[in-house]
This record gives structure tokens, sequence and C-alpha cells, in this order.
């Protein structure tokens, strides 16, 4: 159930200090029986207990669940990799047979399933693939394949 609640967190992409507010939690145990319901309570208290959410009663703003850091990077922990991303950014060009010359464009809506981490290692990624000259950055999020590209992709 611990898995359940911190999937609230993830599935909107949140990063540590973002809340999910209580109205949305009452809607998501609204199915739930009282053995569950009970299992959600103690899950939800462990959780607090251990440091990866905070609860906030609405007191100074709206009742919530806040990420902490720990839970951030708890939820995170199975994040691409630097060298990962910069994988998928050639496998898309090999994917789409680019040439030299062929952009790719908003690049970051190709990659829309990333998490927080991966968005930041993302951009260190394209900033690294531009750097060794497989690639260049066209305007704010378009990639053109170089030759060096080109040749690495298909060697």
């Amino acid at each position: 159930m611990q898995e359940k609640i911190m999937n609230l967190f993830e599935q909107k992409n949140l990063k540590q200090g973002e809340i999910v507010p209580m109205n949305v939690i009452r809607q998501y145990t609204l199915k739930f029986n009282h053995i569950q319901l009970q299992e959600f309570n103690d899950s939800l208290q462990n959780l607090i207990d251990s440091g990866f959410i905070t609860y906030e009663d609405g007191t100074t703003g709206i009742a919530c669940l806040r990420l902490t850091d720990r839970g951030f990077n708890s939820l995170y922990a199975d994040s691409l990799t630097i060298d990962q991303l910069k994988r998928k950014v050639l496998d898309l060009f090999y994917s789409r047979n680019s040439r030299t010359g062929h952009i790719l464009m908003r690049v970051f809506n190709n990659f829309m399933n990333l998490n927080p981490i991966e968005n930041v290692r993302l951009v260190d990624a394209i900033n690294s693939l531009q750097t060794v000259g497989y690639l260049t950055v066209e305007g704010n999020s378009d990639l053109r394949l170089t030759q060096s590209g080109e040749d690495f992709i298909y060697s």
C-alpha cells in the first residue's frame, strides 16, 4: 500500500516539496473497504514516520501530503542515467533512419514519460552529445544530427 501512496506523487512527476492535496487522497480511498482503509492509514503513517512524506493539516494552507527529499530520492532511485539517455536520443535518430542534417524536433516531446530527475539528466545528455560533436541544438529543443553522429549510430 505504501507503493500505491507514493505512486500518487510519481504519477504527477512531483518534486521534493510538492504536494498531493488531501481531497485527492480522500477521492482515492472512497472505494476502499474498512480493512483496506486501515491498511492505507497504517501505510500512510509509516511513510510519514519514515520521513518520505509529511502531513499538513491545512491550518496554514491546504491540507495535504508533501514529498520530502528522502521521498523524492526514493521515488526516483531507478532513474535513467545520463549515458542511458544519450543512448535513447541516438536510438531515436537511428529508429528514424536519420542522416546528417536530419532534425529531431521538439526533443522533450519525444521523452514525455521522463521523471523530474531524468528531465534534468536529459539536458546533460544532450549537452554531452553536442560536446562530442554528434549533434547540434537548434532553437530551444530541436536536435540536428551531425556527420560524426551519423557515423557513430550506424557504425
